[in-house]
This record gives C-alpha cells, sequence and structure tokens, in this order.
C-alpha cells in the first residue's frame, strides 16, 4: 500500500527500533502471502532481503514489558514505544488503537 511504502521509505531514511520478533513476524506475513499465490517467491524472497537491508536497531524486551500494555505478540512493539517514547509504526488498526490509549504517536 502507499502508507506501507511511505513507512518503508521512512524507516529506511530515519532507521527505526523493533522488538527481536520483527523479522520473524514480516517474514512469516509474506511467506503466508506467498503460500496464498498472493506473492512469489522471488518477490518474497526480495522483501526478506529490503527488510534486513533496512537500518533496525533490534530491542530485548523482557517478558513484564510486553505483558502491561496487549496480551499478544503485538504487545512488543507497543511496549518497545513506550520504554523508548517513539512513535509507532503499523497497519494493525487493533494495535493503533491501544498505542493511542496508550498516548503513543501512531504513523
Amino acid at each position: 500500500t502507499e502508507h506501507a511504502a511511505t513507512l518503508f521509505t521512512a524507516i529506511g531514511e530515519e532507521g527505526a527500533l523493533a522488538p527481536t520478533l520483527w523479522v520473524l513476524e514480516a517474514t512469516n506475513t509474506l511467506t503466508t502471502a506467498m503460500r496464498q499465490k498472493r506473492i512469489s517467491r522471488p518477490y518474497r524472497d526480495s522483501s526478506v532481503a529490503d527488510l534486513l537491508g533496512l537500518p533496525v536497531t533490534v530491542v530485548p524486551l523482557s517478558p513484564a514489558e510486553v505483558v502491561r500494555t496487549v496480551v499478544d505478540h503485538d504487545a512488543a512493539y507497543l511496549a518497545l514505544a513506550l520504554d523508548r517514547n517513539v512513535p509507532l509504526a503499523t497497519l494493525d488498526k487493533a494495535l493503533a488503537r491501544a498505542a493511542r490509549r496508550e498516548r503513543v504517536a501512531v504513523l
């Protein structure tokens, strides 16, 4: 989407923080799309390479930090934004709502 392309460009220019699971989650999303025949294997592989090339700093979080916000795997992203006082980049509507409830800016 256009919004995703804008976020990708911004991350490429400014860098980003992400919890340790972000690469696995992104790769799983692309692999699922490939299995559902929405994208090709070469596109998936190229996209994974592009993601790995982004200037993303991986930040480990403790389970206690994750549990205090949201109960699923998205909590790691929100916990990181809260901990570092940075905006959250997400296309997930539920995660964006949770972030706004915690007064975290959403990109």
